[in-house]
């Protein structure tokens, strides 16, 4: 059975399905340093780690590299290539020369093969051939993923605490409970409630993995008439697991596909045959009187006078940009910014647990400085002036995964305005390394299709 199902794809292309399909894992081997305590307080990014998605990407770049040597194949030398790969060149050395100026040289080389992966996920995904691609097999492994991510951080949400923890913690299930350190709850009704985490380090990263996948669930409700109720099912379980995050940031992002999403078929006969049915309407008012007393409660924490996480966030940012006022050009070392965060710390951050500024621009800038942060804007810029040009000449051969592409590219400007996660978190590198990578094939379709 497996020789037939390998027969039915080539061996990238479940490679391909199995590295989505293991992303959102944290199942990983420590390795710790010396830098695992600072100033007396636990330092989580003083680690140097082996995650699964790493162990099956070496494997996939293995595959291809040998297949291409074994078929003669070359990787496309378009000149956008070109001008992709010299932009992640100067990258890496801007990187590795910040490393020179870090307290914590362990912590640099670690984040500096992290970057390196960073490039080369970006590099790969921009040059590996269609063929390998399979839609339904993708968009399977894909959703799956993000489903049982779902169901698990529902139950987390529902119990309070970890489930099946012992045998659940080799995926990367944090130790959850109401009274453990670090742990992120909210104030509901007067009592302390977890926020749903699923494998993932922390819920707000959980809430930014569901508001990518959220567009590919549409699509397949859409596009695949037969299994309609089937990923109806899964939409629905993602959409309350991404409530039960509590972050108010991916409720933004989803209400905002759901608002593109009505403008974009507001005269379509089918959405208005539905708005003429008052199950519909009784469905979606239960919805609302579901969300909307847990959003106001949420968003209301905001104007408290003890509102902590902004005014740690707006202390982190002047951290920061003090950092990039004294070490201008290569930062203060790439991996650094825990690790000299306290000499920047007039507030008292320091004296309960350390993080990184919650801006990857900001944060980019104080590690590897303004050369660095230059190229890092610069290849977003490329990003986005590939896909915004390709859908205005119209020759794009697929719309959809362009304007996807599209939206990928806004939430990773957004959400870096208020999170570190596509800078210093794995899963979420990853997915902004592969939305690079796809964005910056478009102008070598042809040359796949062909």
């Amino acid at each position: 059975m497996l020789s037939s199902l390998l027969k039915k794809h080539p061996l990238p292309t479940w490679l391909l399905a199995l590295f989505f399909f293991v992303l959102p894992l944290q199942t990983r081997l420590r390795f710790a340093t010396e830098q695992v305590k600072l100033f007396g307080i636990g330092n989580n990014y003083g680690f140097w780690e082996l995650y699964l998605s790493d162990v099956v990407l070496l494997v996939l770049v293995g595959v291809v590299l040998y297949e291409r040597l074994r078929l003669q194949k070359t990787v496309p030398t378009k000149k956008w290539c070109r001008l992709l790969l010299l932009f992640s060149t100067f990258f890496l050395v801007t990187a590795s020369l910040s490393i020179t100026q870090g307290l914590y040289p362990l912590m640099g080389m670690y984040r500096w093969i992290k970057c390196f992966e960073m490039v080369l996920v970006m590099l790969f995904f921009s040059s590996v051939g269609w063929n390998y691609f399979n839609k339904e097999l993708l968009l399977g492994a894909i959703i799956s993923a993000a489903t049982l991510q779902s169901v698990l951080a529902i139950v987390q949400s529902l119990l309070q605490r970890s489930p099946l923890f012992w045998l659940l913690r080799i995926v990367g299930q944090p130790r959850l409970h109401l009274y453990e350190d670090g742990i992120s709850y909210i104030m509901l009704f007067g009592q302390r409630w977890i926020r749903a985490y699923g494998t993932f380090s922390h819920p707000n990263v959980l809430g930014a993995y569901l508001i990518f996948v959220l567009p590919l669930l549409w699509f397949a409700v859409k596009e695949y008439a037969p299994y309609r109720r089937l990923f109806s099912t899964a939409l629905i379980i993602n959409l309350l697991a991404l409530l039960l995050s509590f972050s108010r940031i991916a409720w933004m992002g989803a209400a905002g596909f759901f608002l593109l999403l009505l403008w974009r078929y507001r005269s379509d006969e089918r959405v208005q045959r539905v708005a003429r049915k008052k199950n519909a309407w009784l469905l979606f008012l239960a919805v609302i009187a579901l969300a909307i007393p847990l959003m106001v409660f949420r968003f209301a924490s905001l104007f408290s006078s003890n509102a902590v996480s902004i005014t740690e966030r707006w202390s982190l940012n002047l951290a920061a940009l003090s950092m990039i006022e004294h070490h201008p050009w290569l930062g203060v070392g790439i991996g650094n910014f825990v690790g000299v965060l306290r000499d920047y710390d007039v507030w008292g951050l320091t004296s309960k647990h350390l993080q990184p500024v919650h801006n990857i621009f900001l944060l980019v800038g104080a590690e590897i400085g303004l050369l660095g942060l230059v190229v890092f804007i610069a290849l977003l810029g490329l990003s986005f002036y590939t896909v915004i040009r390709q859908l205005r000449n119209n020759r794009v051969p697929f719309p959809a995964l362009s304007h996807y592409l599209l939206y990928c590219l806004i939430l990773i400007v957004v959400l870096g305005q208020v999170d570190h996660y596509f800078w210093d978190i794995q899963q979420m590198v990853l997915v902004f390394a592969v939305v690079l990578g796809l964005v910056n094939r478009e102008h070598h379709y042809e040359h796949h299709l062909s």
